[in-house]
């Protein structure tokens, strides 16, 4: 069999398996028609950060942070060695409301505290949840501050909609506990609680 007939019979292969004998050299790859077409389900993408997760969910970081916070420093004295099981209990069910408790705390926020729908269990369960680990990082515990900040101004401005909204969110000076302490006691000094 000469050059010309092995071209020709390689060529009818080709064309029988699907690839094209006269596109350029590039990895060749036959269509498979029993491979399914349908889009495989959806993994719940994990959040690169507590940042990108759903308001609620923030703010069970920020109140479970907190409590964390509070029920370790209270451990550090002497004095509440009775307590210690009720505060690691606390402590616990502190992990607990950052780690899943997000839908939970939805319901129980006030409307203006609350955005959008509650969190789908999808959203729960992608977000990041680096802190509440074992592996406790300073990026992780800095992202939790950062949350945490961002979710008492949210609550000192009732949700973005109040009259020290401007105030809290300018850019002139950056978010920090000492700018909303000062904001929000300014106006509560005045007599005013709710100003919208």
């Amino acid at each position: 069999m000469d050059g010309k007939a092995l071209a020709a019979e390689r060529e009818a292969r080709l064309r029988a398996r699907g690839i094209d004998p006269t596109a350029p050299d590039e990895p060749r790859v036959a269509a498979n028609p029993w491979q399914s077409q349908r889009p495989r389900p959806q993994q719940p993408a994990r959040t690169s950060s507590i940042y990108d997760a759903h308001r609620s969910i923030r703010m069970a970081h920020s109140v479970g942070f907190a409590v964390c916070l509070f029920t370790a420093v209270l451990l550090l004295f002497p004095w509440v060695t009775h307590t210690k099981i009720l505060l690691l209990c606390f402590m616990v069910g502190a992990v607990w409301l950052a780690r899943s408790g997000g839908t939970w705390l939805h319901s129980v926020l006030p409307s203006m505290l609350q955005e959008g729908p509650a969190p789908s269990a999808l959203q729960v369960e992608a977000h990041d949840k680096s802190l509440f680990t074992p592996r406790l990082t300073a990026e992780a515990l800095n992202e939790e501050w950062h949350t945490a900040l961002d979710s008492l101004a949210w609550c000192c401005t009732y949700g973005k909609k109040n009259c020290i909204t401007a105030a809290i969110y300018s850019q002139d000076e950056p978010l920090t506990l000492s700018k909303i302490a000062r904001i929000t006691w300014a106006k509560v000094s005045e007599g005013t609680f709710r100003c919208y």
